[in-house]
């Protein structure tokens, strides 16, 4: 709305409703051209951070490394505030704190989450994602970062299971879109694979080295 006022009584001429109307509409325009810049300037901003996820996940099976440039990232270039990835313990019963974006009120944070309990816990246990406008409004919120309005979890999957989850937080309310869980949806999917991965060559260079060392012990008795 483009509003004028005057402080005494005015009438309106036809010529300054004229006028008034084109600056209205050149307003209009400006203020829809901002709002297109800033969206194609996110999208390459996601498009940039994507990239340089996928660089850093073929150039290394370390995943806490990955986790921490991930992480740093999201951060950096996209302004998520309160960053989270937790995962789920071997039992299956509880989801730990793994990686955060090193904030000081990362610190007020819950390490240890029982599956199915908070935000993070219902998101694991229902293999779902969660958007939460406004967390003082719903009853799955746990206390923890102080300054938290809003939050939005999305589950890591592995087949039918899951792994564990991305918590973003923010302190400002409805502060996350449709556009931030697709991307966070996508991030959780290389994540996924990263750690599935990560593990099957820990598993196999641990059974190589069992190998190694029998052909060792072989040799010596021959």
């Amino acid at each position: 709305v483009f509003a004028v006022s005057f402080l005494e009584q005015h009438t309106f001429t036809s010529d300054e409703n004229r006028v008034l109307t084109l600056l209205s509409d050149m307003a209009a325009i400006a203020v829809s051209n901002a709002r297109l810049f800033q969206q194609t300037k996110r999208q390459l901003e996601e498009i940039r951070t994507l990239h340089e996820l996928s660089v850093a996940a073929t150039a290394s099976l370390d995943f806490e490394h990955v986790t921490r440039h991930t992480v740093d990232a999201l951060q950096r270039s996209l302004g998520f505030e309160y960053i989270g990835l937790f995962l789920v313990n071997e039992a299956g019963d509880y989801a730990h704190l793994f990686a955060t974006s090193s904030l000081q009120a990362e610190y007020e944070r819950n390490r240890f989450i029982k599956v199915g309990v908070g935000i993070v816990g219902w998101s694991i246990a229902h293999s779902l994602s969660i958007n939460v406008p406004d967390v003082l409004q719903d009853p799955r919120h746990l206390p923890g970062i102080a300054s938290t309005r809003s939050e939005l979890c999305i589950p890591l999957r592995v087949g039918e299971r899951v792994i564990g989850a991305i918590d973003v937080q923010s302190p400002r309310v409805n502060a996350f879109t449709p556009s931030d869980e697709r991307l966070l949806t996508t991030i959780a999917g290389q994540w996924a694979v990263i750690l599935e991965n990560t593990k099957l060559f820990a598993a196999e260079r641990m059974r190589r080295e069992q190998l190694e060392r029998l052909q060792s012990s072989a040799a010596a008795i021959a």
